[in-house]
């Protein structure tokens, strides 16, 4: 398994909402999520991503949802970029989480948790910026991102809508994954 984050998206209503599914790894831990957006959030985080990092010790923090149920969202994303001692070294934490309600009888579905990082040059972030700013045109349905590397295609697997859907096509897009 590889350093990576793909951003999958699945029509919605664009261009006011987007229906977007995460699946990221830093080698040793995986995790995906569905959240939803829009082209303005993500082209800002891009921006601010894309010109990361600007002093030594430079830091970015995105969050969307809440990671508390009691605020009523079904999930929560948090994606903080950091300068580590120099402007070359840099790190990606990642934190996914669903609300959903915890049944002992299916745990293996349901909440899910993840919190990882993934440690990148400079050159690495302002890719995966730029990258956020050509998916936010909507005319690409998937950005595929690593610390030495980037693509923005339209090689999304389409299924039926039905719930799960964009989970599993999502996972199918995975290059070299099938």
């Amino acid at each position: 398994m590889n350093n990576f984050i793909q951003i999958t998206r699945h029509l919605y209503e664009e261009p006011h909402q987007l229906n977007l599914v995460i699946i990221a790894s830093n080698g040793m831990a995986q995790g995906s999520l569905e959240f939803y957006s829009n082209t303005k959030i993500l082209h800002n985080l891009g921006s601010a991503l894309s010109d990361f990092p600007s002093h030594e010790n430079a830091g970015h923090l995105y969050q969307g949802g809440s990671e508390y149920p009691e605020d009523r969202f079904g999930w929560h994303l948090r994606l903080r970029a950091e300068a580590l001692n120099s402007t070359e070294k840099c790190l990606l934490q990642l934190r996914f989480k669903n609300n959903a309600k915890v049944d002992r009888e299916k745990c293996l579905e349901d909440p899910q948790l993840t919190d990882f990082c993934i440690r990148t040059p400079a050159e690495g972030i302002q890719r995966l910026g730029n990258l956020l700013c050509e998916l936010a045109t909507l005319k690409h349905q998937r950005l595929y991102w690593t610390p030495d590397t980037g693509l923005i295609d339209n090689e999304l697997m389409h299924r039926e809508r039905r719930a799960g859907d964009t989970l599993e096509a999502a996972r199918l897009s995975l290059p070299n994954v099938r």
